[in-house]
C-alpha cells in the first residue's frame, strides 16, 4: 500500500511540475519573433559569445554573425561544404567543422578563415572543442564499407594544425 501511495504521489509531483514548466517556459516564448536571415539555408550549428555577440553556420558552408541579440546577421560564405558546428574560444578565436573533414579557424572575430582540414575527406565532423590550451577534438561519422556511419574522433595537439 505504501508503495502504490508513493507512486501515486510522486507522478501528481512529476505532473505538477511538468506544468509548472510547460506554463513557465511558455510565457516568455510569446517575445520570440522571426529574424532575418542572409541565406535561404539550413542552420546547423548557433553559438553566442555574449548576449550581444552570436554565430551561426549552416549546411551550405556560410557562416553569419550578429552584433544586435539576432536581430539582424551577416554572412559571409568561406566554403561549398556543408558546415555542422562552430566552436568559440574566446572573442576572436574560433572553429567550424563539417562535411568532408573540413575544419576552418578564425583568429580575426569571423573576418577572415584558414582552412585546416583533418586528413580523411570521408568523415563528417559533428563537433569541435577544445581539450586543453593547445589541443582540440573533432568528432563525427564516416561511412564504412556497408554504407553505415561509425564514430570517428580526431584530436589535435597544435591548434589545429595538424591532426
Amino acid at each position: 500500500m505504501f508503495r502504490t501511495f508513493f507512486h501515486q504521489s510522486k507522478n501528481l509531483v512529476c505532473c505538477a511540475v511538468l506544468g509548472w514548466l510547460f506554463l513557465a517556459a511558455g510565457l516568455p516564448a510569446q517575445d520570440w519573433h522571426v529574424s532575418p536571415f542572409p541565406a535561404e539555408d539550413n542552420l546547423t550549428g548557433v553559438v553566442f559569445h555574449s548576449p550581444d555577440t552570436g554565430y551561426i553556420v549552416t549546411a551550405t558552408g556560410k557562416i553569419a554573425r550578429t552584433t544586435d541579440t539576432g536581430q539582424n546577421w551577416r554572412g559571409i560564405d568561406i566554403t561549398n561544404v556543408p558546415l555542422e558546428d562552430i566552436y568559440l574560444d574566446n572573442a576572436t578565436d574560433m572553429y567550424v567543422c563539417g562535411a568532408r573533414g573540413c575544419v576552418y579557424k578564425s583568429v580575426d572575430g569571423g573576418r577572415t578563415w584558414k582552412y585546416r582540414p583533418i586528413p580523411d575527406t570521408a568523415v563528417t565532423l559533428l563537433s569541435i572543442k577544445r581539450l586543453s590550451p593547445h589541443s582540440l577534438v573533432a568528432l563525427g561519422l564516416k561511412p564504412d564499407s556497408a554504407r553505415r556511419n561509425m564514430g570517428s574522433g580526431w584530436r589535435s595537439t597544435d591548434d589545429g594544425l595538424t591532426w
